[in-house]
């Protein structure tokens, strides 16, 4: 008896373990194919420059006047396709070998924010630069020398929210943390003569599947509990849905903030299953969110790493 009662459970997960499920590593160095940049300043308050060859964030006298530099930069992520899971995204930024203006110099501990209103490198400008947020933003220590390279940015949360909302992806800007003289970090822009000393962003994202368990028409809108539970660091999601309905799957934290989005298509009635990698999660407790136009259902889940 015992033997027939665990039947169901193993078939669930052996059909389960066959769903799409990949991870993809993608590599990309800024220049004019790939994204954007060009830098702002106030000497130039209303003059484009898409075309320097530095990145550079400084305070510093042009003609003994104060001024400021400021660098917008965004990668074209069109190669991510839609729903990706981002495992993680790294940025390098490489200190420029040939500096038109300063070397790295001074107290220049820096940020990195994500830009939240579009801008065109041919356009933009000191006065008209977008809009940026703090939230999530990257500090860059620092530097020790002149010419050091910042590798391995930890950006995933903000690339993260690039991905999941295409639309709104405008990039970063990149800034000292107190615009004050004497201070400058310099690197190597997308026009840089020396294509391995482009900004290079490496993402490491999962392509998450679904695939139909089931041929019966259930009788209702479920979300099943996740199995196993508690996990580390996969997990897999069962729900079943009796007509036609877009269904949206999310993963919140326990701050009630997205985590990510599993799903968000339109599906035929039937029952489904999804994974969620928490690899580049936390250990603590989340929540999944099954969202359709019919209902909407919850369930609580734990990682444990």
């Amino acid at each position: 008896m015992k033997t027939k009662s665990l039947l169901p459970a193993l078939i669930f997960f052996l059909t389960i373990s066959h769903y799409l499920f990949s991870q993809t590593t993608v590599s990309i160095r800024l220049g004019p194919e790939t994204g954007q940049d060009c830098q702002i300043a106030t000497f130039q308050m209303n003059s484009p420059n898409p075309n320097s060859t530095e990145m550079v964030a400084a305070t510093w006298t042009y003609n003994t006047q104060f001024n400021v530099w400021r660098s917008l930069f965004k990668f074209n992520l069109s190669e991510i396709p839609p729903g990706a899971q981002i495992i993680s995204a790294k940025l390098s930024l490489y200190g420029n070998p040939y500096p038109i203006s300063n070397t790295h110099y001074g107290l220049n501990e820096s940020y990195l924010r994500k830009v939240t209103s579009d801008w065109n490198q041919n356009t933009a400008t000191f006065l008209n630069q977008p809009s940026y947020t703090i939230e999530g933003q990257v500090s860059l220590h620092q530097s020790l020398y002149y010419f050091q390279d910042y590798p391995d940015l930890d950006v995933t949360e903000l690339v993260r929210q690039m991905v999941f909302e295409p639309s709104g992806n405008f990039g970063f800007i990149f800034m000292n943390k107190y615009e004050e003289l004497y201070k400058c970090l310099n690197f190597a822009s997308g026009d840089c003569i020396l294509f391995d000393k482009r900004p290079k962003l490496e993402i490491i994202y999962n392509t998450v599947g679904i695939e139909p368990i089931s041929s019966e028409i259930p009788v209702e809108f479920k979300l099943f509990q996740n199995y196993p539970n508690p996990f580390n660091p996969e997990t897999n999601i069962k729900f079943s849905i009796p007509k036609n309905s877009n269904v949206k799957i999310s993963v919140f934290n326990e701050l009630g903030r997205e985590v990510t989005e599993l799903l968000n298509e339109n599906l035929n009635a039937g029952s489904y299953a999804v994974k969620w990698d928490g690899l580049n999660s936390n250990s603590g407790t989340y929540f999944v969110r099954l969202i359709t136009q019919y209902k909407t259902e919850t369930i609580r889940m734990v990682l444990i790493k």
